[in-house]
């Protein structure tokens, strides 16, 4: 004999994910708690004790960053769509000004 119980736990969240508030706020929540987490990995990282300093270098900066997006992710979990864009753009942003960064020391003007 089958155990219903799969399909019972399928149909309880399907009927969840169907109420867009609610699901929106539940992912928002744990993109949240998962911002934070990863912001003190980085933290973590910074503070080790890495023989030159420069695996972890940029750490710091970036952990701060998470785990404050982290934070403001948990106050308003709703806006996941509009926070989701703006990070995005920071993280583009901070990606491209350091490829810039790099060429420009190597003295290469591409």
């Amino acid at each position: 004999m089958r155990s219903v119980t799969p399909m019972k736990a399928a149909k309880t969240g399907y009927i969840l994910i169907a109420v867009p508030e609610f699901s929106s706020e539940v992912i928002g929540i744990f993109c949240g708690i998962i911002l934070i987490l990863f912001g003190i990995v980085r933290l973590i990282g910074f503070f080790s004790k890495d023989l030159y300093r420069l695996a972890f270098q940029y750490d710091l900066a970036f952990g701060i960053l998470m785990v404050t997006l982290g934070i403001i992710m948990l106050v308003h979990p709703g806006s996941l769509m509009n926070f989701l864009c703006i990070v995005l753009g920071i993280s583009f942003l901070l990606t491209d000004c350091s490829k810039y960064r790099y060429l420009l020391i190597q003295g290469n003007s591409e």
